[in-house]
């Protein structure tokens, strides 16, 4: 694959991931100038481009090694132009230096609001706590969010700032990433202008910091951020962050750092759980007015469980789908659509898979479900298991009867009849059936 496929793979995965919003101003002006086994180099039109790019120099690396299928390092250059070349004889500059690193807060996006973040019972008291933040600033100092990639921290902290700004507009907000941070500090330091550094960062009566565990190794940025830190809890001013994971277990060099992020609010942010991811989707489709059914609802929700990010994105790519393509998104053709997505994350069906799957679903044994055992919950899941055996496997009546306690074709037949009938009464055994059809794929038809 040439630099110019595997940079335009790239780019749609960073898109995907971070958003258009974030990548519009800066991802137009990159370009991969060369991808080695040992270094991939990216080239910046602009000074702003290239710190941006820096800011997302991880997110870069990981769309690099998706699409390449092996890790590589990366190097962000910023291209100077011809007439900004320095006299001949003169000292040419670095070639991966910046021209300028520009103090000032980043850009927030005004979608992100503490009212649209979706809750469920794992991130209900993550967002009490970034509304207290707004309501009662400077009570606990510094509030930490930590959690996995995808858990919803940028959306509380980019929430806490529009917030923040509405409440009290007067006052002095900063809002970047840990990694522009310590270039600023870097750049300032080496143009002798610390002092405007300072004030920039001890001034603000909102600091917000994302993504500290990337000082970690950078001495004088640890240094630095705990001075900050004492300087405004002892001014009563807010400070929030964000980590992927809880601060005392970053190897920070400045040991103090991590007693004082960890001597405030830490707050985990987990992984959605079915219910969350469910809430997400059903919110976000009704905004989209996109119509899927059951299946499909249970499809995204329990197929796709790394991340709300990937759950939005599988979105995006139905709606564009639907509205660009015209196709109907039933099962097949959602599972089709998103088959790189869920690579992986179901299986074809067959008889061991859908008896264990009910079994864990229904809370009975296997050796239950295959034995001869007439209790009614026996029996009514080993109806479910049977039909969902006929429904998804394409084996015979005498097949499915056989694996389930030697049952009569009849017996089975009579199955299916009654489970058609039970989703329709009982909630339960609809959701399981939903799930199993999610779950499973069904075995391609032998060919003739």
């Amino acid at each position: 694959m040439g630099v110019t496929k595997v940079w335009a793979a790239a780019r749609a995965r960073l898109q995907d991931e971070l958003g258009w919003i974030r990548t519009r101003p800066w991802l137009d002006e990159l370009a991969l100038r060369s991808c080695e086994p040992a270094e991939a180099v990216l080239e910046a039109a602009s000074a702003p481009a290239r710190d941006q790019a820096l800011a997302q120099q991880a997110a870069i690396a990981r769309a690099l090694a998706e699409v390449l299928g092996r890790p590589v390092p990366v190097r962000v250059v910023h291209r100077r132009s011809r007439a900004a070349r320095p006299p001949k004889g003169a000292a040419e500059p670095a070639a991966d230096e910046p021209a300028e690193v520009h103090l000032g807060s980043d850009r927030v996006s005004e979608s992100f609001e503490l009212s649209s973040f979706l809750t469920g019972p794992k991130n209900e008291v993550p967002l009490r706590f970034a509304r207290h933040v707004v309501d009662a600033p400077g009570r606990y100092c510094p509030v930490v969010f930590y959690g996995e990639s995808g858990t919803g921290k940028t959306h509380l902290l980019q929430g806490i700032v529009n917030g923040y700004r509405r409440r009290y507009p007067g006052r002095r907000v900063v809002y970047t990433s840990s990694d522009r941070f310590a270039r600023q500090l870097s750049f300032m330091a080496r143009k002798r202008l610390g002092g405007r550094f300072r004030e920039l960062y001890r001034e603000a009566d909102l600091l917000v910091l994302e993504d500290v565990q990337d000082l970690a190794g950078k001495e004088a940025s640890e240094r630095e951020l705990t001075f900050t830190l004492d300087h405004l809890q002892a001014q009563g001013r807010q400070v929030v962050l964000s980590s992927t994971c809880l601060p005392r277990h970053i190897n920070y060099v400045e040991r103090s750092l991590g007693d004082r992020l960890t001597g405030g609010l830490t707050v985990p942010l987990e992984p959605p759980d079915r219910e969350t991811r469910l809430s997400i989707v059903k919110a976000r489709t009704a905004a989209l007015s996109l119509p899927l059914d059951d299946q499909v609802l249970e499809l995204l929700t329990s197929g796709l469980e790394a991340s709300v990010r990937e759950l939005l994105c599988a979105l995006t790519q139905l709606d564009a789908h639907r509205r660009h393509v015209g196709c109907r998104l039933d099962l097949p053709t959602v599972r089709r659509i998103l088959s790189e997505m869920l690579r992986g994350r179901t299986e074809v069906a067959s008889l061991d898979g859908v008896c264990d799957f009910v079994a864990t679903r229904l809370g009975i044994g296997e050796e239950q479900l295959r034995g001869g055992s007439r209790r009614p919950q026996v029996a009514r899941a080993r109806q479910v298991a049977m039909a969902l055996a006929r429904e998804l496997t394409g084996l015979t009546l005498r097949e499915v009867g056989t694996f389930f306690g030697q049952r009569s074709c009849a017996s089975v037949h009579a199955a299916q009849h009654k489970v058609a009938a039970l989703r329709q009464e009982d909630p339960r055994i609809r959701e399981v059936w939903e799930a199993a059809c999610a779950r499973f794929t069904r075995e391609p038809a032998p060919q003739v």
